[in-house]
């Protein structure tokens, strides 16, 4: 609303069109404008932008500015023009102004995307010192696991955690290996393979494990 307002008095002020004409120049730009930025959210926020080079990021701001002008200008002309006569002074600041309605476009997208991005790090931030506030508590209260049950078959093994050399991803599944069977698979030239664990329970202190 803010922006309005002090579009409609730079406007009525600059260029001697009359208020009514340059509030509505302004109402109509400014609130397809804002309509139009909100979707900006989706590309800042699902493009991994850090895992990209940095000339694939400026090509993909840049289509993003040219298809954000398009949509913006494009219905916002042809209102205005729909509401002037044609050779009107009004009609004749309104094609003029099409360089200048350009950058003020590129200007607020640069400031919506900051925005988005700051908005973005300020979230990542707050669930990082909650994680961490959660692993202080988890040590003050010495709730860590000590040790790991993994069911195979009938039998249950209970494995130390000091003893676990190394975890591995399997699927939807996580192997263990232990130095003891490390060992084995060297001396013996046995491949081994640990079983592995699907469903954990957080209430325990033990982590059951259900072989795949």
């Amino acid at each position: 609303m803010l922006v309005i307002l002090l579009q409609t008095v730079l406007v009525y002020c600059f260029t001697s069109m009359p208020f009514l004409y340059s509030l509505l120049d302004s109402l109509v730009f400014n609130m397809i404008f804002a309509f139009c930025v909100i979707p900006l959210w989706y590309p800042v926020h699902y493009i991994c932008w850090k895992e990209r080079t940095w000339y694939l990021n400026v090509i993909t701001h840049l289509a993003i500015i040219g298809l954000l002008l398009l949509v913006w200008l494009g219905p916002g002309y042809l209102l205005m023009e729909l509401f002037s006569k044609e050779d009107s002074p009004y009609s004749y600041f309104l094609k003029s102004s099409l360089l200048w309605k350009v950058l003020e476009g590129v200007f607020f997208y640069v400031v919506t995307v900051l925005s988005y991005f700051l908005f973005l790090a300020i979230e990542t931030l707050k669930e990082k010192e909650k994680n961490e506030m959660r692993l202080a508590q988890l040590i003050q209260n010495d709730h860590l696991l000590d040790r790991v049950a993994v069911k195979d078959r009938q039998q249950i093994h209970v494995i130390p955690v000091q003893d676990i050399h190394y975890i591995e991803a399997c699927g939807d599944y996580v192997s263990l290996f232990t130095e003891r069977f490390i060992s084995e698979r060297k001396d013996d030239e046995i491949f081994y393979r640990k079983p592995v664990f699907k469903t954990i329970c957080a209430d325990s202190s033990l982590l059951y494990c259900q072989c795949e």
